[in-house]
This record gives structure tokens, sequence and C-alpha cells, in this order.
């Protein structure tokens, strides 16, 4: 029987076999297909094809140049492989790849660097010596003196007769420049800002449209400043700074990795907190060291002010609650650009009539933003540094902005408003002024790529006569607080929920004024000399309640200069010009007098003898001296003159604030309450309108950013009219 074939075990014991046989079957199919014919290019052929791509190679015309940088640049691969072991020193710039890649979808973020805040600079600092009104107790009348302008050409002493009415008020009159009184432009705006501003319409009925609307439970008899106010002087200094917003919004810009383009974003991390503020005092003619001064400290008048702050004379664009303090309630005239601006913003200094149409809008967005907190839609926000006492319209904006569906809607409630408490009386140009206001509230400023805010203080707790200088520095909010710390170059930044900048340069040094000048006008030796020699002195005086006066008075060596008399005197709290007390206080002593002798050819010697007869009868050696010990128990010698500059202007500006207020004249016939306190004003509702003439000269209503007296209490916005 024969046997099976077994595939698998042939190849098992075959396959060595099987492999041969299979290289000898393609060995020879390899030299079945093979042609044995000639290539029919020659070799010298050949070798000139050659030539050719070396001479090509050589002239550099068969590679461009691109592809031979390319070249050049390209990494040697066998030195990179050798660094690869040396982790130490290896230069990773050499293995990066010319290759553009898609973007990580992770992307790496850059660390945030700290925050720089700019101290301020461009300091200014003056003395500051102005009368601040206070209120007693609360009126329901209010009366607004409206007043024209009738523009002139100056001479000098309309001049001075301006600075003394824009410095301490006063009507003045159409010859030297002044200001008119219109009683009809002072009815009518008295009724329209009952109408519109108040929602007193005279009628029963609950359904007045006013600003203030009762629904915000605020009375009008709370809004209006006082008739039985209180006027003290106040002295003290005033300091103004610049701070750069560009520069600011730069720095911010170039710690966050932000594009400084991006005006918005940069601006809203320009949030500040407050402000710290150091002063130093020359005493015994060395600087004491630095010393803080509270802002509690700096504003505790404002509790008591009447109306709490004034209207500021420049634009919101350039204040901020924080670093800006508010103006004190004058008591009368206005202030101005030396005391309460700076020299670099004459730009955003506001007129009269702008200070007037800008607190208008103000009042209004505030009344809506008050409704809203009260209907708990928003929450004002409640700001550090003078921000307890003032507000920042763009936060007010904010917050009214609740009670609308839309900005644009909200614009034409407060431009109708403002354009109702105007009155017929309202221009083309006031309602284009109103608009322009109305876009420059809130972020809109910073657009401007060269904005500055303005830093500013008024030191009412320096002594008078001392003399002092100050720094500040500025308190940010921290853009980094909370950050993650693998997010920050400096991890502990994530810790800081406020920065401050650097401390300012030093101001310069400023002496706070006196509320009185001395001047030295003549002594008389007395003819026994059993009585000291007695001193002719001119006093210039600020008392309180009444404006600035000038008189004479004797006084004796040994004795404190002062005295009493009885003279015309504008009486701010009485509201009247008359004749009164005024008792002249100071803290100088008169320490002795020095007359030295006057000589005649008659009995000087003989070589003086021909030049004191071509000088005259009489010639004085030199000048007749006085000796002072002032409130610092410091000695000072003053020269004896019957007339110097100082005094001339002194006397002149006394002159001018009594004719400034001519019309308060008791019994002024021509004044406007008529005679004596008859007060016909043609006001049904007056009672003793002859106390209500000229009143407030000089106080506009109270600025309506203020924050005290504002909330459930009732805001208290200050009374009057337009300033002159």
């Amino acid at each position: 029987m024969a046997a099976k074939f077994n595939i698998k075990a042939f190849f098992i014991n075959h396959c060595e076999k099987v492999v041969g046989v299979l290289i000898a079957l393609l060995a020879m199919w390899g030299l079945t297909g093979t042609t044995w014919e000639t290539a029919k290019t020659r070799p010298e052929q050949l070798i000139s094809e050659v030539d050719k791509v070396k001479k090509q190679i050589a002239a550099k015309t068969a590679w461009p140049e691109n592809e031979r940088a390319k070249f050049v640049q390209t990494v040697d691969i066998a030195n990179l492989a050798t660094e690869l072991g040396k982790r130490d020193k290896l230069d990773f710039d050499r293995f990066t790849t010319q290759s553009v890649w898609h973007p990580n979808l992770i992307p790496v973020r850059e660390k945030y660097n700290p925050v720089v805040v700019l101290a301020p600079t461009s300091a200014e600092v003056s003395p500051v010596s102005v009368p601040i009104a206070f209120r007693i107790e609360p009126e329901t009348n209010n009366e607004d003196d409206s007043q024209d302008v009738e523009v002139v050409v100056e001479d000098e002493e309309a001049r001075k007769r301006r600075i003394a009415r824009e410095k301490f008020g006063g009507a003045g009159n159409a010859q030297t420049g002044g200001f008119r009184n219109s009683r009809a432009n002072a009815r009518n705006s008295r009724a329209n800002i009952r109408g519109a501003l108040y929602g007193d319409d005279d009628d029963d009925d609950d359904d007045d449209d006013g600003l203030f609307r009762r629904s915000t439970g605020v009375r009008s008899n709370e809004l209006l400043a006082t008739a039985s106010r209180e006027v003290r002087w106040q002295t003290g200094i005033s300091v103004r700074m610049l701070v750069n917003l560009r520069d600011q919004r730069h720095e911010i810009a170039k710690a966050l990795h932000i594009n400084r383009r991006d005006i918005d974003r940069t601006g809203s991390y320009v949030d500040y907190q407050g402000i710290d503020v150091q002063r130093q005092e020359l005493r015994q003619g060395e600087w004491t060291d630095w010393d803080n001064v509270r802002l509690e400290d700096l504003v505790e008048l404002f509790a008591t002010s009447l109306g709490t702050a004034d209207i500021d004379i420049v634009s919101p664009a350039v204040t901020r609650p924080e670093i800006t303090m508010p103006l004190l309630r004058r008591g009368a005239g206005r202030w101005l650009s030396d005391d309460a601006s700076h020299s670099e913003l004459e730009n955003f200094v506001l007129d009269a009539e702008e200070q007037d149409l800008m607190n208008r809008i103000v009042m209004a967005t505030a009344l809506d933003a008050y409704q809203a907190e009260e209907e708990q839609k928003t929450e004002i926000r409640r700001r550090g540094g003078f921000g307890e006492v003032i507000q920042s319209a763009a936060d007010l904006k904010a917050a009214a902005s609740t009670q609308f569906e839309s900005e644009e809607e909200h614009r034409k409630t407060i431009s109708a408003a403002v354009r109702k408490s105007l009155g017929d009386e309202m221009t083309e140009e006031q309602k284009a002024k109103v608009d322009e206001i109305l876009d420059s509230m809130g972020n809109v400023e910073l657009t401007a790529d060269d904005r500055r805010l303005l830093v500013r203080f008024m030191d009412f707790t320096a002594e008078g006569g001392g003399t002092y200088r100050y720094r500040v520095r500025l308190k940010m909010f921290n853009p980094n607080y909370q950050v993650p710390a693998d997010m920050l170059v400096q991890p502990e930044e994530a810790d800081k929920g406020s920065i401050v900048s650097d401390w300012s340069e030093s101001t310069d040094a400023v002496m706070v004024p006196q509320r009185y000048r001395n001047h030295m006008r003549e002594v008389s030796r007395s003819l026994s000399d059993l009585k000291p020699m007695r001193v002719n002195v001119g006093i210039y005086y600020e008392g309180d309640g009444i404006l600035p006066v000038m008189n004479d008075s004797y006084v004796d060596v040994g004795m404190p200069i002062g005295g009493k008399a009885r003279m015309e005197r504008v009486d701010l709290e009485k509201e009247i010009l008359e004749e009164g007390a005024v008792i002249f206080d100071t803290e100088d002593v008169l320490a002795g007098a020095l007359v030295l002798p006057e000589l005649t050819a008659s009995n000087a010697p003989k070589e003086f003898a021909e030049e004191l007869k071509s000088r005259g009868r009489r010639y004085r050696v030199g000048t007749n001296l006085t000796c002072v010990v002032d409130h610092n128990g410091e000695i000072h010698l003053r020269q004896i003159s019957a007339s110097t500059p100082a005094l001339r202007d002194d006397n002149d500006l006394a002159k001018n604030i009594l004719a400034n207020y001519e019309d308060w004249r008791y019994g002024n016939e021509d004044g406007p309450g008529g005679s004596g306190f008859s007060g016909d004003d043609d006001d049904d509702d007056d009672d003793g309108g002859g106390r209500q003439r000229g009143r407030r000269r000089g106080l506009g209503m109270g600025n309506a950013l203020s924050r005290m007296g504002f909330g459930s209490g009732g805001m208290r916005l200050g009374g009057g009219g337009n300033r002159p």
C-alpha cells in the first residue's frame, strides 16, 4: 500500500532546497530580461555636461540667492546632536525651526507685573483766607438773586473793583464794570426753580413733576440754605497738583499686557482709593519731621458748612472724589482759579453760567440715582478719600440710568428737566451747552489722550502765621488683587488690596495768612516823658460775619495792636451795610518805636550845612522804625511810612467792598429791597422782603454732588442764585 504524501513534512524536511530553487529561478528571470545594448552618449559628451554644470555653479547663476541663504542657515544636525547631552549650556534658540506651525490651543500667558501708581506732580500752593458760611437752621424761602453781566473795558480802578467783587461778592455797578441786579430775572428764576426743580407748582394736587420728586421723600424746605447763617473767616493753605491720566493708563497697560489704545479697559483700572497727606512746619528756622494730616481733620468743616460743599469751578472731567477735595461754601464771592484750580487746567475752568448748568444737570441726575437706590434697583458706590463728602458724577449717572430703558431716554429726561428749570430764558447756546455737559459725564472723558486729574486739598487746620510745606501720595485699588499667583511676576501682589505711589516732591514753603495786616503810618513823640510814644497803625481786618475793613488806630508803645471803632461794614449774617462796632483784634504787640532826628542847616555841622540847604528845610537821617512782637514771640522791625503800595491796596480793597455792596445799605431807596426793610419786591409771599434783598450775594446753589446731608435726612443743596 502506497504511503500518503504529507506536504507539511515535505517543507519541514526540504525547505532549504525549495528556497534555493526559487532564488535560482529569480536569477534566471533577471538574466533573460537584461539588455546588452551599448550607450549612445559618448564619454566626451558626458564630460562636457559635467563641466557645464560645474561652470554654472561657479558662476552662481543656477543657485538662487534665497536658496543659498537657506543652505547657509541650515543647522548642522551632527553638531547639534553632540550638544543634547549638555543640558546646562543648551541654547534652545538654535533648535527652533523656520516652519510656520499652528497656534497652540492653550496659549502661553505672560505674567502680570506690579502696577506702578504715579505720584502727582506740578505742585502749586497758595495761602487762603475766605469767609465760610455755616448753617444754623433751615428756612422755607428761597430767594434767587440772578444777576446780569455787563462787559466794559477795564482801567486800573475797575480791575481792583472787579477783583474785590469776585473775591468778596457784591453787586457793583455798570460804571465800574460790575454786575447789575435784575429783579425781574430774579423773580422769574425763583419761579422756575420752584416749579421745575422743587416741584412747587402752586397747586394743591400731587402731580408735580419737578426734579425734586415727592417720591424721594425729600422736602423742599430741607433743600434750601438758611437765612440765619453764620459766617466765619477761615485761613489755611491750598495745595493743587496734577496726575497725568494718560501716563497712568500706559503704566497699567504695560504691567497687565493690555493694548494701551484700549482706553476703556485701561481707564477702568484707574480706580483711586484715597490720598495720604503729610506736612512739615518751620520752627525756629528748621523744618520738623513729616507729620501725617488726617483726612477727617481736613473735611471736618463740611459737617456744618452751609449747603455742605460749594459748586466747583472746574469740570468734573478733571476731578475724582477720592483725590479732589470739594470746596467749602463761601459766605460771599466765589472761588478763584488761584485758590481752587491749577494753571495747567485753564480749559477746564467753568464760568458762572457753566457752573450753574453743570449743577442743575448733576442735581437732576442725583435725584434719579437716589430714587433708584431707594427702590433697591442699584447701590451707589461709596468711595474713599474725599468721597465721604463729595460724590462722583459718573457714579450718579450709572445709578440713575437704571431708572430708564436706554441711555438716550435718560439723556432726554435730564435735558428736559434742566431746560424746564431754566424756563423761557434758556438760549440755544445754553441748550447746546447742556448737551455738551451730558456728553462729558461718565467715562467719555477718558477719550482724551492728555487728560489730567486735579489733586487738591485745603488745610484749614494749620495755625495762622505758621509756615508749612506738603507732600502727598495716592492710593489705588490693586488690579492684581486676588489674581492667581501663577499669573503674577510677584505672587505677593495678589494679597495687596491697594497700592500706593511714591511721595510727591514737597511743595514750596508757604505761610498761613493772618486775619489782619498792620501798616505803620506815623509815630508821634510825647511832649511829656511820662507818656509813651504812640504809633498810628493802619489795620486791615477780617472779622467773623463781616467783610474786610480798614481803619486807623493809635497804639501806645507796649500795648497790643488793635482797638475798637464804629465804621461802615458789610454784615454777611444780617445782609446789610450799615455803621457798627468793629473790634480790631490782633495778636501783635507794639514793643517799641524809634524816631530819628531831623537835621536842618542851622543845627548841623558846617560840612553838612550846604548839602542840607540843597535838600530843603528839614532832612531826616533815616526812616523811623517800630518794633513789633508777633503771635509767635518773634521780633520784627518795620519801617514807618504814611503810604506804601500794600497800604494803598488794602485801603482800595476795603473801599471797593463797600461800593460793591452799596445796595445793601440800610435805608437805601434804590436797592432791591426798597426803603429800609419794607421789602417791596412785588412778591405777595415775601414777609419783610428787605431782609431778603441781595440774599446770598455771591452764593450759588450748593454742590449737587455733596454727600453729607444726602440720604434719609434729605439733600441739603443750599440755596441762592447764580454767582456773579
